[in-house]
């Protein structure tokens, strides 16, 4: 059978599997930003390319997603509530996108990139300690003899 597949070069029809399976073997990275600053942005640059080395090998696709402003997230809701992926990481999420609830609301599995400013039931997220983070980092300084120590951080957002 090997033999003849290879012979006839024939190539499973992934639409076909998709209907039959219900997954697409995709999954979409969201961000909310301009263009330029996605491109830009050391972190997201890093969020890009960590999520697609993490999915080598896992015969996962990454679907790249910028959503600017509501008219785009709604297209995105769209998009993503009619099966073109079977889930979504969200990274750059601001306070007042309505994403998040709109995915939650139509039971896509969804996993936001940082701690939203206010809870969503039924939406997981990760994020980083970081007052734990800022608290080693103060206790180490303080450890080698630094006294004067300062904090700088980019805007809220």
């Amino acid at each position: 059978m090997e033999d003849t597949i290879a012979r006839l070069g024939y190539v499973p029809n992934r639409a076909a599997r998709t209907l039959a399976s219900r997954r697409t073997d995709s999954i979409a990275l969201v961000l909310r930003e301009a263009d330029a600053t996605v491109l830009a942005d050391p972190y997201l640059s890093a969020v890009i390319i960590a999520t697609s080395q993490a999915l080598v090998g896992t015969g996962v696709q990454l679907v790249l997603v910028n959503a600017q402003n509501d008219a785009e997230h709604q297209r995105v809701g769209e998009y993503v509530r009619s099966g073109h992926v079977d889930g979504v990481l969200l990274a750059s999420m601001h306070a007042d996108d309505p994403l998040p609830q709109l995915l939650v609301n139509a039971r896509v599995p969804v996993v936001v990139g940082g701690r939203p400013e206010r809870p969503i039931p039924g939406l997981v997220y990760v994020d980083s300690d970081n007052v734990g983070g800022a608290q080693l980092a103060t206790d180490h300084l303080l450890s080698v003899g630094r006294t004067r120590i300062a904090h700088i951080a980019g805007p809220p957002t």
